[in-house]
């Protein structure tokens, strides 16, 4: 005698769908989509403002914690515009690699073209991901 699987529960949603800007959940989707790209122009100044200006201290605190150093290979998952891109090479070496990754086509093209901070002297810049 086989049992019916248990039914699956519903996926858990954040809110019920908002009508003025999409019509259903499947729409919700794109609309996230386009939001975060017509975006990403303001999200550095969005992320300084919210955070109070701590935004560069607690990411270096993050990796600080986490043990990065010398040789570290890091993935940045939702990395925004890469507001930290090359933050691990001011107390890294070459060997050292971030990789970021994003949903948003609009915020990796701003990280993309984000100029890299040079290295303070006495420290290399670690290689840059390709």
């Amino acid at each position: 005698m086989s049992q019916d699987p248990a039914p699956r529960p519903d996926p858990l949603v954040p809110h019920p769908p908002l009508t003025r800007y999409y019509e259903d959940g499947g729409a919700r989707r794109g609309w996230v989509d386009r939001m975060f790209d017509t975006t990403a122009r303001h999200y550095d100044w969005i992320n300084r403002v919210m955070s109070l200006g701590s935004g560069v201290w607690y990411r270096r605190e993050a990796l600080k914690r986490l043990g990065v150093g010398p040789g570290a290979e890091l993935l940045d998952v939702c990395v925004g515009t890469g507001l930290w891109r090359g933050r691990p090479a001011t107390w890294s070496d070459r060997r050292s690699r971030v990789v970021g990754l994003d949903a948003s086509l609009g915020h990796a093209v701003r990280g993309r073209r984000r100029p890299r901070p040079a290295a303070r002297p006495g420290v290399r810049r670690a290689a840059a991901a390709s």
